[in-house]
């Protein structure tokens, strides 16, 4: 989180064309707990084709990702090599006005505040959800509002059009998300609203929903960042049980000279006190940050 503006997933605007290519090479010579005592070597590697469109009324984009992985994470255990190939973005985009668009398709949602929406292209888990989003933009920046929709874990083995289903932790996700600047972008005001739901892992016909309400400022000058952000979830979580948990952070951040920032942070989560066996057995105040499970 570093204070600047929304990143909203968008058709790139300075070229229709890409094709981007990233090799990991890691030698990683560990000790792993077991009675073999073994030292392995773990290579992994990434290449990355994206297409764009932009027209005056529709826009389009694809990202095919292809990853290779070779050697061992799992104690012991030697896996050979493999290679997965799969879309991590595929939508289109009807551009009503200048200011109002509909997104459709397989999508990276991505804001500047990561705590619930996250991109990790480059660690190899495809965080993209296959959503329709309604976005209102102003052009100058100074407001926007997300409205969307999204679908997720359908299947249980992951496909060249499907989201990883050990990733996204939901079923059916929808969320508000609404951005407003003032005093010349010195202050960023910003205000979500998300609500998943997901089955109980025994009965897919029974879901269990969650939301989560809150928002975050940020002011800033040339020197000093300050974060402020507060947020409550109400409802269930799988297995029944009623859910109430609050999250808030404070960042405070202040540049003295170019080369050094300092920055000291607050952040509390609720937690459960196990102790209390009764009340643990009826309602959970622990605090998820959605995506992150």
């Amino acid at each position: 989180m570093d204070g600047t503006l929304p990143c909203i997933c968008r058709s790139p605007a300075d070229h229709f064309g890409r094709f981007d290519t990233r090799f990991s090479y890691l030698n990683l010579r560990r000790t792993v707990p077991d009675t073999l005592n073994n030292k392995l070597l773990s290579v992994l590697g990434t290449a990355e084709l994206d297409l764009a469109y932009n027209g005056r009324k529709w826009n389009a984009f694809a990202s095919l990702y292809a990853s290779y992985t070779q050697g061992s994470n799992l104690f012991s255990v030697n896996a050979p090599g493999s290679l997965t190939l799969t879309f991590s973005q595929a939508w289109v985009m009807y551009i009503i006005s200048k200011y109002f668009s509909i997104q459709a398709g397989r999508i990276e949602i991505e804001y500047d505040d990561q705590r619930f929406f996250e991109a990790r292209d480059w660690s190899g888990l495809v965080t993209s959800h296959n959503a329709i989003i309604a976005h209102y933009f102003v052009p100058d920046t100074s407001a926007m509002i997300d409205l969307g929709f999204a679908a997720n874990r359908f299947h249980s083995t992951p496909s060249l059009f499907s989201t990883d289903p050990s990733v996204n932790s939901y079923r059916y996700l929808t969320y508000l998300y609404s951005y407003k600047s003032l005093f010349d972008d010195q202050l960023h005001l910003i205000f979500n609203d998300i609500f998943n739901a997901d089955d109980n892992g025994l009965n897919p016909d029974v879901l269990y929903g969650r939301n989560t309400l809150g928002g975050s400022s940020w002011w800033s000058t040339d020197d000093w960042n300050i974060n402020l952000a507060g947020f409550y979830q109400f409802g269930h979580i799988n297995d029944g049980r009623r859910l109430s948990s609050w999250y808030y952070a404070a960042y405070v951040s202040y540049q003295p000279v170019e080369w050094l920032t300092l920055m000291p942070v607050f952040e509390h989560l609720s937690g459960d006190n196990l102790a209390d066996s009764a009340e643990w057995k009826k309602v959970v105040h622990g605090f998820s940050l959605l995506m992150e499970i």
